[in-house]
């Protein structure tokens, strides 16, 4: 199951939770995706023609995604949404 898993730096924590123990969650089957905006800003996400898009940034906090092609995949790739 392909999850994205979308945020501030609260996503930014799963993520890390995910990198000091990458295989509990792929030995439930689930491949996660992470598309984060740390720095207090934001998430300000809309969809756009089945696109996550970034709304409000920042130069000194820009998006975190894993792996680099998350941002530019289509909704209707994942099987599930974490925001």
């Amino acid at each position: 199951m392909k999850l994205l898993i979308t945020g501030n730096s609260q996503a930014g924590a799963l993520k890390r939770a995910h990198d000091a123990d990458p295989g509990k969650i792929r030995e439930a089957g689930i491949e996660p995706y992470f598309y984060v905006v740390p720095g207090g800003i934001g998430p300000d996400f809309e969809v756009e023609n089945g696109h996550l898009v970034l709304g409000k940034r920042s130069a000194s906090h820009p998006p975190y995604t894993v792996p680099a092609a998350t941002a530019s995949m289509p909704l209707s790739d994942f099987d599930a949404i974490l925001i």
